[in-house]
């Protein structure tokens, strides 16, 4: 996966991965009561879920954790964006807001076309690896 991330204080982006727009990445602070794991200082959360054929059920967003900005950073795209590779090409991965209700949220693809949940879904099932290996 190609890209360039930019990392500052409070936020990251992440920019010119496929055709996606600007992908924004959250950080902060951890608070211990909320998250208790030792060690680890600060969260990631990123703003979009992608969504590709090895991963057909749904799209998937993680929350990233690391003993640095950087750390939690990248945690939170490899967790995000597990199944990405160049196996599939733009038209069979997709991105949506993750704050999204999904079935009547609009989906991009990595050309940068916008489809609707039923469209993408189509796409992420005839081409699923599961699919494929049965």
């Amino acid at each position: 996966m190609e890209y360039n991330l930019k990392i500052y204080e409070t936020n990251a982006t992440l920019s010119n991965f496929r055709n996606f727009p600007s992908i924004n990445i959250k950080i902060t602070k951890t608070n211990k009561k909320d998250y208790p794991q030792p060690g680890y200082e600060y969260l990631a959360d990123v703003d979009y879920s992608f969504w590709s054929p090895d991963y057909p059920m749904a799209p998937c967003r993680k929350t990233g954790h690391g003993k640095t900005r950087d750390e939690a950073v990248n945690m939170a795209i490899r967790f995000t964006f597990p199944e990405e590779s160049d196996k599939y090409p733009n038209n069979q991965v997709f991105i949506t807001d993750s704050n999204s209700d999904y079935k009547n949220a609009f989906f991009t693809d990595g050309n940068g076309n916008h489809l609707d949940y039923e469209k993408a879904k189509t796409i992420i099932s005839n081409n699923s690896s599961l699919k494929n290996n049965h």
